[in-house]
């Protein structure tokens, strides 16, 4: 494949932990959160620390604190079917959605987020936009699936710093139940979509634009999560 999806390789290390821990007592449950990114690529990441220069940068500490996978690579070079294989452990030609028209999920399927509601844990989807919609029966398992938002003239999906607000409340309501989460974030694909730094000055409009404030954006999930300690 031309693209290594990191929404791949990381939702399967997060699935092989989540299935890997099933069985264990409920207080000694990981939580786990897939965070599937549109349209980032292998050579978008780069962990040497030659490059890492940025305090506040999200994918540093993937860097520094994760395990990675060098060779995950997706079923598909659609996003809607590569997560539906994410979700069920299935090729597309077995979970039924095979491109983003008419196909969806088969509702024959079970999902990841199915069996965790059956280990009682908390699950929750939130969609920044097309094509990860309801209409691809993605809503399978998780008790909130959230794909509403309201597009405007200018701007055609949610932005991840829009999406934190939301999963950190729902969080915050499901106390400290483990939980299975999915935020998908197709912010890379809008590189034409003004972004500011924390100074409040506008970036370039460019993918590095969009990618830096993605990196950001993360490094504030991570924090946020560690204060939480989840």
């Amino acid at each position: 494949m031309s693209k290594r999806k990191f929404s791949e390789i990381l939702g399967l290390l997060m699935i092989g932990t989540f299935v890997s821990s099933c069985d264990l007592p409920r207080s000694d449950r990981p939580s786990v959160l897939v965070i599937a990114v549109e349209n980032l690529g292998v050579n978008a990441l780069n962990c040497s620390r030659e490059s890492r220069n940025n305090s506040r940068s999200g994918f540093d500490l993937l860097c520094e604190e994760s395990v990675r996978f060098t060779h995950g690579f997706t079923p598909s070079v659609l996003s809607g079917p590569a997560l539906g294989s994410v979700l069920t452990a299935q090729y597309p030609a077995i979970h039924g959605l095979r491109h983003h028209g008419r196909s969806a999920l088969s509702s024959r399927m079970e999902t990841v987020a199915e069996v965790a509601q059956k280990k009682s844990y908390a699950t929750s989807f939130f969609s920044g936009g097309a094509p990860i919609l309801r209409k691809h029966n993605f809503q399978q398992g998780f008790e909130v699936f959230d794909d509403n938002f309201a597009p405007g003239l200018n701007r055609f999906f949610r932005p991840l710093a829009q999406t934190e607000p939301l999963f950190l409340n729902w969080l915050k309501d499901i106390g400290k139940q483990s939980f299975f989460s999915v935020i998908y974030a197709p912010d890379l694909m809008f590189s034409n979509t003004e972004t500011t730094n924390d100074l409040g000055d506008a970036r370039n409009l460019s993918f590095d634009s969009q990618l830096e404030e993605l990196d950001e954006t993360l490094y504030n999930y991570f924090q946020e999560l560690k204060v939480r300690n989840r």
